[in-house]
């Protein structure tokens, strides 16, 4: 590799968060620690001054603890992987589509929808046979990070501001009411009162009753807090693990 030349890293997104970062609403991910077979849990851990490894502070002969991802730098760059077909491989009454040529589609687009349209030959197209991310070849890949930096912390460590850095806030009322079913019920509740309200006065006027106050919905970090136990059944928010913080910017598309 010549100096000039760029470290590209794979990782995985989900679709939810593919759809953030497009948006430009997510700009930082969180990734659980994999410790070495030789860590013992039984000793304290503490992060390095730089930031990027971990160590026993009460045995410092030991020295530190290697990490995935340590050798991720700051100006290296990150492919992003996510769920995606290839309509080459897509086959409808008349035969292959696209054949010997590579015709990527993503998830996050919606090309679920795309059945929808008056197309004949998108019709099929609600069938579509969605990959995993964890298959996606380099060549699909339409996502490039360029990494502004990367450190470890605890979990917990994360912030209000963090969360919505996640992406928190692009999270669809969907998926919200799937992570807050209480929330969920409350605003049904309050969207029915308010329908009410405006079948029986109208909208509202200075002198007519008060109008119904739909709840008000979590904050950013009780987002992330529920998506990440979601996401991470192994690494539950409640054990705070250690986790790598990288921050990004999107370079492509």
């Amino acid at each position: 590799m010549t100096a000039t030349e760029v470290k590209a890293h794979p990782l995985l997104f989900r679709t939810e968060m593919v759809q953030a970062i497009l948006s430009g609403q997510k700009t930082e991910t969180r990734r659980v620690v994999k410790m070495p077979p030789a860590v013992h849990a039984d000793k304290n851990l503490a992060v390095t001054e730089d930031g990027r490894e971990l160590y026993y502070p009460d045995y410092p002969d030991e020295g530190v603890i290697g990490v995935q991802q340590r050798n991720w730098q700051p100006g290296d760059c990150i492919w992003g992987k996510e769920t995606y077909a290839d309509l080459a491989d897509q086959r409808s009454e008349n035969g292959v589509i696209g054949a010997h040529q590579h015709q990527w589609i993503y998830r996050a687009d919606g090309c679920e929808l795309y059945g929808e349209t008056d197309d004949p030959e998108a019709v099929w197209l609600q069938d579509i046979k969605w990959k995993s991310s964890r298959f996606m070849p380099r060549a699909a890949s339409r996502l490039l990070l360029q990494i502004n930096s990367i450190r470890i912390e605890r979990l917990h460590g994360i912030c209000q501001g963090g969360s919505i850095n996640e992406g928190m806030l692009s999270l669809s009322k969907k998926l919200i009411f799937e992570l807050f079913p209480d929330y969920a019920e409350a605003y049904r509740e309050a969207e029915k009162a308010r329908q009410q309200y405006i079948a029986l006065h109208g909208d509202w006027l200075p002198g007519k009753p008060p109008f119904p106050i739909m709840p008000l919905g979590p904050s950013p970090l009780e987002r992330f807090e529920k998506y990440w136990d979601s996401i991470n059944p192994k690494a539950p928010w409640a054990s705070n693990p250690w986790v790598t913080v990288i921050v990004f910017k999107k370079v492509m598309p």
